[in-house]
Order: C-alpha cells, then sequence, then structure tokens
C-alpha cells in the first residue's frame, strides 16, 4: 500500500501544475446499490438471496471491485495531504457545480463511464481532469495534455426546455403516446422542408444552447426500437438530406473508438460476398479477416480533430427515401443541422442526458476550441 501511494504521488507531483484544489468524483458501486436495497440482510442472508435470484455475478466479485475503488480512494487522499493539497470527494453529481467550480483539478475514479460522468461537468477547456481506473496497475509514468474535442448542442423549436431525464426513465404507454399533439398537416410541411434552407426555419424558432457538452457522441432515435426516425439532415451548411432510419449518431474523435466503431463493425462473410460480385473471386476467412481488420483499423480519429462524423444506423433505401439517393450514410464534417419529423423520439448525449427530440425541433451539432477538454494523460 505504501509502495502505491508514493507512486502515485510521483504522478501527481509529475503534472505540469501545482494543484491546490483537487475533487475526486467516484460512482456508487454496484455493492453500495445491493447493500441500499437490502439493508436489513446480513451477508449469509444476502448470499442466499443472491443464489435464490441466479445472478450471474458473485458477492465476492462485488466487495472485491467496491475495495478495490474504495482503497483507490483512500490513497487519493492521502497523496493529496502529503503534497498539500485541498482535497474533496463525492459520489453524488446532482449538486455537484459548485465542487467543480471549487477545483482547479478534477480526478475521475472509475472506468469510462465515471469520466464521461465527470467531464460533463466541466463547462470549459480550463480545468483539468485526469481518469484514475483502481483495476490499473501503477506505474510511474509522465503526462501529456490531450484537449479532446467535444460536441456543442443548439437546439431550435418548441418544447425545446422540457427537463431532461434518464433513459429508464421512459417508460411512456402507447396510450400516452396518443395523447401528444400531433399535427399531421405541420409534419408535411416540415418533411417538405427538404426543399429550402434549414437556416430559415432556425431563424424564426426559440433557441436553446445544452449545458452539456458531449465528449464521445449524440443519438438521435425512436424510443420504439422498431420504429424508424424521419430526419432533414444540413451538411456544412450545405448539402441537404431527407432520409429515414432506426436513428443516426454524430461522434467526436473520443467516440470514434467507442459506439461509433461498433455501428460500423462488418462481418467476414459481408466482405466474402463482395469481393465474388466485385471481383468474380472466392477468399478464404483469414483473407476476408485482414481486410475488415483494416477497415476498423481506418474508422477512429483523432480525439483532437476539430471535426464529427456522423454515422446513419440502418439507413431505410427504398423508392422515397433517401432524398437524394447518393445520401452518405457516414460523413466527417464540421457542423451538421438536423430536423426531427419524429413521433416519440429522444437525443441522448454520452449515453446519459436524454431529451425529447420530436417533430419540428432542430439540433445543430458544432466543435468549438473553447468547449474542448482539458485532459491530463499518462504517455
Amino acid at each position: 500500500m505504501i509502495e502505491k501511494i508514493m507512486k502515485l504521488t510521483q504522478r501527481l507531483l509529475c503534472l505540469p501544475f501545482k494543484p491546490q484544489r483537487v475533487l475526486g468524483i467516484t460512482k456508487v458501486t454496484r455493492w453500495d446499490i445491493i447493500r441500499s436495497k437490502y439493508p436489513d440482510l446480513d451477508e449469509m442472508r444476502l448470499n442466499d438471496k443472491f443464489f435464490t435470484l441466479k445472478s450471474e455475478i458473485s458477492l465476492d466479485t462485488l466487495k472485491k471491485e467496491h475495495k478495490m475503488k474504495t482503497d483507490c480512494e483512500n490513497q487519493l487522499n492521502e497523496i493529496t495531504k502529503k503534497i498539500g493539497c485541498n482535497f474533496r470527494m463525492i459520489k453524488s453529481v446532482d449538486n455537484a457545480n459548485e465542487d467543480v467550480e471549487w477545483a482547479d483539478l478534477v480526478i475521475s475514479i472509475g472506468g469510462d463511464g465515471a469520466f464521461l460522468l465527470a467531464s460533463r461537468l466541466i463547462k470549459n477547456n480550463k480545468k483539468a481532469i485526469i481518469g484514475i481506473n483502481p483495476k490499473t496497475v501503477i506505474n510511474e509514468r509522465k503526462y501529456h495534455l490531450l484537449m479532446r474535442s467535444r460536441i456543442r448542442t443548439t437546439m431550435y423549436g418548441k418544447n425545446i426546455n422540457d427537463e431532461p431525464y434518464q433513459l429508464d426513465e421512459k417508460t411512456r404507454s402507447l396510450k400516452d403516446l396518443m395523447k401528444v399533439n400531433y399535427d399531421e398537416q405541420n409534419c408535411e410541411n416540415v418533411i417538405e422542408s427538404n426543399e429550402r434552407n434549414i437556416t430559415d426555419f432556425l431563424q424564426k424558432s426559440n433557441r436553446r444552447v445544452l449545458p452539456w457538452l458531449a465528449l464521445n457522441e449524440v443519438y438521435m432515435g425512436e424510443f420504439l426500437s422498431t420504429g424508424t426516425l424521419t430526419l432533414t439532415i444540413q451538411v456544412d451548411d450545405q448539402d441537404v438530406y431527407k432520409l429515414q432510419s432506426s436513428g443516426m449518431c454524430v461522434c467526436t474523435g473520443s467516440g470514434s473508438r467507442s459506439w461509433y466503431r461498433s455501428m460500423n463493425l462488418q462481418a467476414p462473410e459481408t466482405v466474402k460476398r463482395l469481393v465474388k460480385i466485385a471481383m468474380g473471386k472466392d477468399i478464404d476467412e483469414d483473407e476476408a479477416l485482414n481486410v475488415i481488420e483494416s477497415y476498423h483499423r481506418s474508422l477512429p480519429f483523432d480525439p483532437e480533430d476539430d471535426r464529427m462524423s456522423y454515422m446513419i444506423r440502418e439507413l431505410y433505401r427504398a423508392s422515397k427515401w433517401p432524398k437524394p439517393k447518393s445520401s452518405p450514410e457516414r460523413r466527417m464534417c464540421r457542423k451538421v443541422k438536423v430536423m426531427s419529423h419524429g413521433f416519440d423520439a429522444g437525443l441522448v448525449i454520452d449515453g446519459g442526458v436524454t431529451l425529447p427530440f420530436n417533430d419540428g425541433i432542430t439540433a445543430v451539432f458544432e466543435i468549438h476550441s473553447e468547449d474542448g477538454l482539458k485532459n491530463l494523460i499518462i504517455q
């Protein structure tokens, strides 16, 4: 334990600046959740409960994960005292804005989820953040600065100031949906907006710049999993497309290594068939895998890139859609405007914050240097 603390101390001392106020942000562990759900059960009865539930995760595993993170929190507390920093630790981020403003360095403890949670609270490119994963072996290494691009979302239209919610809170029934004030004539007029400039619509609508910056991606889709979403898209204030799909993802370079990449993954069978059609020859499994690996390696782009990429998920191709027929499913751009013609659609930021994105609402996605995330990472 002493050796780990010394190494963590040396890592903090290698920072390009001396932090005075350090804020640690961590998520509640699964063990915390279980303990709060069954507060009256001792460990033996809790084990019996888990056995009855046939959980695939053992209590020992959950306790081990909890202990690893608790040890990391304690180490961080000791380290900051050792180097003379003021330190705070928070687990709830509901009212954390004041704590984030107070700190000059934010440290997230946990995996990617904890890092996304912490980064969502940082509103500019001035405050530094470090991610510490308790499962990672701690080594003595130097830091380098990575200014990760983030997506700023501006919304136009009606009901854009509705409160956000978590996806698991979305339990509306079909009966609820039918109560929505849905103007068919207005919908038809909006869909025909493909023939005009979206900017005209934006100038006449209410405007809201969302306070949440997307580090990875923004996703748009209907809540009903089998429902398709109709969108009008304008890319870099030029090309306009009208299409129907199961959703759309707009991502940064950081996000190009996560959900965006998985949306673009291909199977060996697809490659074999395309080669057969295009070249009239058969290739074996290894050759197909080599092609796929090269393709997949080409998908991620630099987290500091000032461009983003959009990806249409399961684009519906028919006589009517898309318009024009050459509409690209994926494209790098610096700005994209998306007008929704959805019935019960949502806009989801980094898999967490969710807002309604229904008929007539437009979202504009941009990357600004002042919105970047100042991430200090191990070299």
